[in-house]
């Protein structure tokens, strides 16, 4: 166990994923599509199917 932590110490350290800024909008748009994509759920397990639930609304 002491060789694995010590291996793991010495391995050299990951680089950090580079930041992203979202915008106000850019999470609107995402929480928009969330809850689009929950109601769907919602609809389907009430026993609409996705075929029978209209395109545009």
């Amino acid at each position: 166990m002491d060789e694995f932590l010590k291996v793991l110490h010495d391995a050299p350290a990951e680089k950090e994923a580079p930041s992203v800024q979202l915008t106000t909008k850019d999470i609107k748009v995402l929480a928009l599509k969330a809850q689009g994509r929950l109601l769907e759920h919602q609809l389907e397990a009430l026993g609409f199917s996705r075929k029978s639930l209209p395109s545009e609304v």
